[in-house]
């Protein structure tokens, strides 16, 4: 598969679930598990040893934006979660972006 699917489509997930689910249950935290694992197949692309610093920080920020959505109904705002994913997309973007020249490890 293509790495922009193990990013877009957690990303997308999250999108919906956040803006159209008032309180969440534990269907959609099962969703979003499975679309946590998804995200995170995106750095098996890469050999064990050799993931490049971009990639870790996006999978750094998007476990925070996931720790969030968990805590969402009993204190936070689904606006906070909103900005994180819009963060993280940033990241993702960017992870894409980059040649396979340009990637430190």
């Amino acid at each position: 598969m293509k790495p922009i699917l193990f990013y877009s489509i957690p990303l997308l997930v999250y999108i919906i679930i956040n803006n159209s689910v008032a309180d969440l249950s534990w269907p959609y935290f099962l969703i979003l598990l499975l679309s946590f694992v998804l995200f995170q197949m995106a750095k098996l692309r890469f050999p064990k040893d050799a993931i490049p610093f971009l990639t870790k920080v996006t999978s750094g920020v998007f476990y925070i934006t996931t720790v969030a959505f968990i805590f969402r109904d009993p204190f936070l705002n689904p606006l906070v979660i909103n900005i994180l994913l819009g963060i993280t997309i940033g990241l993702a973007i960017s992870d894409l972006r980059q040649s396979p020249k340009q990637r430190i490890v």
